[in-house]
């Protein structure tokens, strides 16, 4: 037996199954139920506003619309 395997009592295979199970519960979870699982932190309960702000920063990044939202941009809402 492996370490880890005697450390956790669970086989690669049966870890392997328990994970898969976690991620169809999940995938079947209410949409606010999965937004909160994928935000907090994995040994928190809660949402953190630095949570909020990583995700926020990502789709300023990635979106084309919210351009000139970004910091050093001349845009529409800000002097060039």
């Amino acid at each position: 037996m492996r370490a880890e395997s005697a450390r956790t009592g669970c086989s690669g295979v049966v870890k392997a199954r328990l994970l898969t199970r976690a991620r169809a519960a999940r995938a079947q979870a209410e949409p606010v139920v999965r937004m909160f699982e994928i935000l907090r932190k994995d040994e928190c309960q809660w949402v953190a506003q630095a949570d909020l702000k990583s995700m926020l920063a990502g789709i300023l990044l990635s979106h084309p619309g919210l351009e000139f939202l970004q910091v050093g941009r001349p845009g529409p809402l800000q002097d060039a």
